[in-house]
């Protein structure tokens, strides 16, 4: 669990036992911590690489603020499982 959970607790450190208790007991969020985590990773990868395509990056630095936007959403209890 801790794996798929490192950047959203990175990202949101004083909501980590939120996010654990969420991850566990709710399919949506886990996959979309998941994405999350994809997404995240992929922007490493991209920054520190030699494959260094801009627009793609941009496109990822989007996702990534939506994907924030709905992990926070969860949290508050706004979003709920479809």
């Amino acid at each position: 669990m801790k794996v798929k959970l490192g950047y959203v607790i990175q990202r949101f450190p004083n909501l980590r036992k939120q996010v654990e208790q969420l991850y566990a007991v709710n399919e949506d969020f886990r996959s979309l911590c998941e994405d999350y985590q994809l997404c995240v990773s992929a922007l490493h990868r991209w920054r520190t690489g030699r494959d260094k395509n801009q627009d793609l990056m941009e496109e990822y630095w989007a996702l990534r603020k939506e994907l924030e936007k709905e992990v926070l959403l969860f949290l508050k209890g706004i979003k709920q499982p479809t």
